[in-house]
């Protein structure tokens, strides 16, 4: 799995767990799933609005359950960026050929 330019497959369980705390982290002062997504795009690592969604979706799912309420229903966030609220009307993020 690669988040951005950064190879997540080699992290070692402690990299990892770090990672999700740190998203939960944004996510708490944020407190709102699309300013915490804005915040890890800025971050380094170049992830694409995929990677930021699914790595603070699952960090909160997996770590800070008492945030969920926070998260949108997953076919609103992924599947309908165009419903994202002050992130569409906010950011723009150029498209990808991969």
């Amino acid at each position: 799995m690669d988040y951005g330019d950064r190879v997540m497959s080699t992290g070692t369980d402690d990299e990892l767990l770090e990672i999700g705390n740190a998203a939960c982290g944004v996510l708490k002062t944020h407190r709102s799933f699309d300013a915490a997504v804005h915040a890890l795009l800025m971050a380094t690592g170049k992830p694409t609005v995929e990677q930021a969604q699914s790595l603070m979706r699952q960090s909160v799912l997996n770590l800070s359950p008492q945030q969920k309420n926070l998260l949108p229903e997953p076919e609103e966030a992924l599947d309908a960026p165009h419903k994202m609220g002050w992130f569409a009307k906010h950011v723009r993020v150029p498209a990808t050929n991969g």
